[in-house]
Order: structure tokens, then sequence, then C-alpha cells
């Protein structure tokens, strides 16, 4: 009988939908998906709680569907964040290697890590998520991913911090407690779809990771192994959705109904004209439409969304060249019809479509980009049980204030491939 412990769960909590897994811990460090329970996501806007009871009973829902298949209690879960109020930024610290004949320890690079963080400020209003280490520097070596038993006399690392809104945290994760889930750590979801959807080629040459999904469109480039940058954009696939329903002038459902099977954002793909009838709001009268009308709706929306993604780039400092390796596109607004030629008309860089990596017992309608986060999620949870990493992660998950640390966490590097 395998033990509680052998088991990691993971909650996605978006806009649209709620995604719940259940995972086992197998030999050789993989992961088999027992069951997966899905709900229609209430109570949540762009990341963020707006309604405590719609949200709870939400998550309740997925987590009863994942207990009730599995047949196992749902004690605690790796959580997803997303949302406006999430802020990425770089640092770096340098410190004297303290050991008498110069070998580097984990005390060293918690240390460096601590180092690296007090350089930034975080508002008491905001919590820090993340402390990602992108490259470790001894004596003006750069490029080096773990420095644990190395020696030297001067030790450098550069790092990304995420920080979030602490109230907007605590708020989902008394959702989850609500829901009889304890949050065993949150994630940035950019970063767990890059975990389910990347290789470590497109990592290693540069590649910027765009996840869009119903309320928000999360970003986060890679070169060098490591991701440097994370943005969240408050436009995603809703957006179409709503431009279609006022359009039509017919219900939100009915309208991302349109957007999934009928709307495409090439028109060369247009290749014959296709009539269909639309429902009005509150009974009304329904209309005849085209699919040429789904077109001219939808796809001005969907290469703002584009464009937005890559002004932000542009922002953070990042030029084509360094993305080699292209933009990979997933969540579940990458799945409109089309997308994928108008990114590339938008970027002028190589792109395709991210599919959570295969894994035992993920089946292939499992597959798909809007499960790119919550695969991610495991993969990460995974990681997190497995190896032996470096420092530790601080958390009260209900009750007083939210706090969360990470001392010199190596979840992104020490053995991660």
């Amino acid at each position: 009988m395998p033990r509680k412990n052998e088991y990691i769960a993971v909650l996605d909590i978006g806009s649209t939908k709620v995604c719940a897994i259940l995972g086992q811990i197998l030999e050789k460090r993989r992961m088999q998906v027992i069951a997966m329970g899905q709900s229609e996501s209430k109570g949540m806007r762009r990341g963020v709680v707006v309604d405590m009871d719609e949200a709870v009973q939400a998550i309740g829902q997925a987590v009863s569907e994942v207990e009730s298949a599995a047949g196992i209690q749902m004690e605690s879960a790796f959580v997803g964040i997303s949302g406006e109020h999430i802020q990425g930024g770089n640092s770096s610290g340098v410190l004297p290697i303290r050991s008498r004949h110069g070998e580097i320890g984990p005390e060293d690079i918690q240390r460096v890590i601590e180092a690296a963080q007090s350089i930034i400020t975080v508002p008491a209003e905001r919590e820090l998520v993340h402390i990602i280490p992108q490259e470790f520097i001894i004596d003006g070596q750069e490029g080096i991913y773990n420095p644990t038993g190395m020696t030297g006399n001067r030790l450098e690392v550069n790092v990304h911090l995420v920080t979030g809104n602490s109230s907007i945290i605590q708020n989902l994760i008394t959702a989850v407690n609500h829901a009889g889930v304890t949050v065993e750590n949150v994630v940035l979801q950019p970063l767990a779809s890059a975990e389910s959807v990347l290789t470590r080629d497109e990592k290693e040459q540069g590649c910027l990771v765009l996840d869009i999904g119903g309320g928000t469109t999360d970003l986060a480039v890679f070169t060098r192994n490591a991701v440097w940058s994370t943005a969240i954009l408050p436009v995603a696939g809703s957006h179409i959705t709503r431009d279609l329903a006022v359009g039509l002038r017919t219900p939100v459902p009915e309208a991302e109904h349109l957007k999934k099977i009928f709307t495409c954002v090439d028109p060369l793909l247009l290749k014959e004209e296709k009539t269909f009838e639309v429902p009005g709001v509150g009974g009304g009268l329904p209309r005849t439409y085209s699919n040429r009308i789904l077109y001219e709706i939808g796809q001005p929306r969907a290469e703002e969304i584009l464009q937005l993604a890559l002004a932000e780039v542009k922002k953070l400092g990042f030029e084509k060249q360094q993305l080699m390796a292209g933009v990979i596109l997933t969540g579940g607004g990458s799945l409109l019809e089309g997308l994928l030629t108008l990114a590339e008309h938008v970027f002028d860089l190589p792109i395709r479509r991210g599919y959570p990596g295969a894994m035992d017992g993920l089946t292939e309608s499992m597959r798909t980009p809007a499960n790119a986060t919550a695969v991610g999620l495991l993969l990460y949870g995974l990681k997190s049980r497995t190896n032996q990493l470096v420092g530790e992660v601080r958390s009260r998950q209900s009750g007083g204030i939210f706090n969360r640390w990470i001392n010199g966490t190596l979840d992104w590097f020490s053995r991660k491939f």
C-alpha cells in the first residue's frame, strides 16, 4: 500500500476552469497520473479571488472528482498562482567563501542568495513567492549551474525574484484551505507550464513561453537554461469571448462555443464561407452569421494579445536573437485556430504549440495545452519531493498573514534535468 507522501496533488485555479490532478511518485523520479478532476471556475477573475464562497465551491468540486476517482483524500496540493499583482525582477549577490579550503557548501549558496534577495526591498504588502537562481559565478567564471563542492574565493549569483500581493495570495490559500486542502506550495503558473512543455534545448537557446489562459496571458523568458523574466498580462481568451458576445449579441456561453469551434484568426484558413444561427440574448430571436464575421471580430483581439506580449518582451530588454528557439504557445487560448500563423507574423520567430509531455497515466485527452500548467505543477512537485534541494521553504498556510521565503532554493538548477 503506497504511503501518503508518495502522492502529489496539484490545483490549477484559473478564470475559466479549476483543474485538480493526483499523481503518484514512481521509481526513477517518474510520475504517474492517478486521477484528474475539473470544474467550471467561479469566484475568480484574472487570478484573483473575487467571491470566496463561489471559489471554494468550484475548488471543492474539482477536488471531490479527484478523490472519488482515486479513492484517496487530497490532503495537500501545489497551487498555481497568476494575476496582475505578480511582479518579477532580477538581482545579484556576492560573498567571500568562508570555508578553510575554499570549498563551496550549501551554507555558502544560501548566504549568497540571501545577499541577492536583500538588495531588493519587498514592500510590507507584498510577499516573495520565488527566488530562482539563474547562474552562479566563481572568481569570475560565469555559467555555473550548481557550485556545490567546487572551490574558489568569491561566489556570485544572479537570481530572478517573483513577488505577489500578500492579501491576494492569502485569499487564494484561504479558498483552497476552506475546500479541505492544505497548500504545500504556490508556484507561478508560467514556470509550471514551462516545466511541462519546454525542452532543455529551448531553455538553453532562448525562448518565450506564452501561456494564454482565460483571464491572463502569462509569459516567461528562458535563456542559458534559466528563467530571466516573467510577466502577467491582463488580456487573454475571455476577452475574445466577450468581443464575440458583444459583436454577435449572444450569451457568453454561446460565444465561448463559437470561439472554440468556428473562430479562425488566419484568413488563409477560411477556405469556404460557412453560416450558422446564433441565439440572441435573453431568449431573443436567433441571427445568422458567417465564419468571416467571427474572423473579423476575433482576429484583432488575438493580434492585440500577441502584440502586447511582444511589447512586454521588448520592454524586458530581449531581442529576437536572444530567443533563437522561438515562441511556445500554450494554455487553452493557444488552441484558437490560425493563432500559430498569426504569432509567426507578429513575432517573426519560430512558433510551436506547447503540449504537456508524455507521463504515465496521462491520456491523450489530458495532453492538451489547456492542462499545461496542471501537468507542470505535478513535475514541479516531483522535483521538490525527490531532489535534495539546498535551502528550505517556510510558510504559514492558514491563520495570520501568509509568509513565504525561499532560502537558496535550487529547484530550477540543482539536478534539474
